[in-house]
């Protein structure tokens, strides 16, 4: 089968790429550009294999043509992974993706980030201020009074044509509150993007191993497991993309898992000027020294 064809360039990411090259420079955001490239192929790829062609892509509509109606809940193979150091570059690829995949017609994106607000925060500002030209931004905070009414005066306007980003923390209210909202704004009629940054951090079922002692009647899924579980449901034709440097607990979930990611980008190897483990935990390291206990109080 011919792969669906992508556009690789477009206001959204142009922009961004010129303000990442003043940022970490032209090598860099190049190499930062690619594998956005190389994710949103993926996407792109797996979506139409999935859904069927003409939704995403280049000269495609941004609208879902067919429907999911297949026998499992999650479609199978619609999860995907992006794998990088601590502090390699992960956002800045995550935000090149969703600018490029707004290119190629993808019209709902949401992005579940760690059950921290002042994180949470961070990653939505972030997010806001690197992608201009491109899908409006909301988080948690505006929908959370009233879900449906958001839906319908801040989702619907947009979500055909400029596309709307969602961003959650991994907390089990804010969560159902999303949920509330993707039903209201019937968004299962737009193709969506998910991205789930540190992914291996409560999205897995964390009661896996008591439902194998006692079973799965006696013991329910965690929490968020179970609703990010539902949201997948909700926006039934979409793509899943998990974030972390830590993949090993993605990678050994079971085939028939839907967390199990079917397509990997590892990020190329950082710059020079990266500071990671190596540099300050490396035997006979200069950068770190041992502290007394008695100098904690």
């Amino acid at each position: 089968m011919t792969p669906t064809s992508i556009k690789t360039n477009g206001d959204c990411i142009d922009r961004l790429i010129k303000r990442l090259e003043k940022e970490i420079g032209l090598k860099e955001a190049s190499k930062l550009k690619e594998t956005a490239i190389e994710v949103v192929q993926n996407c792109v790829r797996f979506y139409s294999e999935n859904f069927g062609h003409g939704d995403v892509g280049e000269n495609s509509t941004g609208l879902v043509s067919q429907p999911y109606k297949g026998q499992d809940p999650i479609p199978n193979s619609t999860t995907g992974l992006i794998y990088g150091r601590v502090q390699s570059g992960k956002t800045n690829t995550t935000i090149a993706t969703l600018a490029l995949a707004h290119e190629n017609n993808f019209r709902c994106f949401i992005i579940l980030t760690s059950d921290n607000t002042w994180l949470g925060k961070q990653t939505a500002n972030r997010f806001n201020n690197q992608v201009q030209g491109g899908p409006v931004f909301f988080d948690w905070e505006a929908w959370k009074k009233d879900p449906d009414g958001f839906a319908e005066t801040k989702i619907a306007p947009y979500i055909k044509d400029t596309g709307v980003v969602l961003v959650s923390t991994k907390n089990g209210h804010h969560l159902d509150n999303l949920l509330k909202v993707l039903k209201a704004a019937n968004i299962k009629g737009v193709p969506t993007l998910i991205f789930d940054d540190e992914a291996d951090n409560a999205s897995l079922n964390t009661n896996e191993s008591k439902q194998a002692k006692k079973g799965k009647d006696a013991i329910d899924n965690s929490k968020i497991f179970e609703t990010i579980g539902k949201i997948r449901q909700e926006v039934a034709n979409h793509i899943y993309i998990q974030i972390t440097a830590t993949p090993q607990s993605l990678l050994l979930q079971k085939l028939s898992q839907p967390c199990k990611p079917q397509f990997c980008a590892a990020l190329p190897e950082p710059g020079d000027s990266y500071m990671g483990g190596e540099l300050f935990f490396a035997e006979k390291s200069n950068y770190f020294c041992i502290v007394d206990a008695g100098e904690i109080n």
